[in-house]
């Protein structure tokens, strides 16, 4: 008996969000309303996948307090992808804090920006959250691994993920 061969899973449909950026004015609004809600006693209503990390910035000293969404790997990793410019402030391990599903914690946050390791990132990502594939064009193909094409094409639109080990 022969053998059919695999073929890649089918490239996730890329949302409008990753085909063009996205409004700041509306980015804005948004975070003015999560960050006091990440804060309150009524965080749960998002905390399941959104938390507020907060970092200073590595030239101006600005302080930043952004909400995310998030998977967490296990009970000291955090995972999160972004393709705004403010993760430059985290590369080479950067001290930050986040408000977790109501609880302040510190950790080191780094950058991860070559295309294995974010394979690597991206598996566990998907693993838990198969949604985000389609916001930034990547899905798990039979074996459970992002192909590689699909992941150099997110790092060629800018995407990076970002990794927080907490203490």
């Amino acid at each position: 008996m022969s053998e059919t061969p695999t073929t890649p899973p089918p490239l996730p449909r890329v949302t409008k969000t990753t085909e063009r950026k996205r409004n700041p004015a509306v980015i804005r609004v948004v975070n003015r309303v999560m960050r006091p809600l990440l804060r309150s006693p009524l965080h749960k209503v998002v905390s399941k996948k959104v938390m507020l990390l907060t970092f200073r910035g590595r030239k101006s000293g600005t302080h930043y307090a952004l909400p995310v969404s998030y998977v967490q790997t296990d009970d000291h990793t955090l995972l999160l992808g972004t393709e705004t410019p403010w993760y430059k402030n985290l590369r080479g391990g950067v001290s930050v804090s986040v408000r977790l599903r109501g609880v302040d914690r510190s950790g080191t946050a780094e950058t991860i920006e070559d295309v294995e390791g974010m394979r690597v990132a991206y598996r566990d990502i998907l693993a838990r959250d198969p949604g985000y594939g389609r916001f930034i064009g990547v899905a798990l193909d039979a074996d459970g691994e992002p192909p590689r094409e699909q992941v150099e094409a997110a790092r060629a639109r800018g995407l990076v993920v970002i990794r927080v080990r907490l203490k």
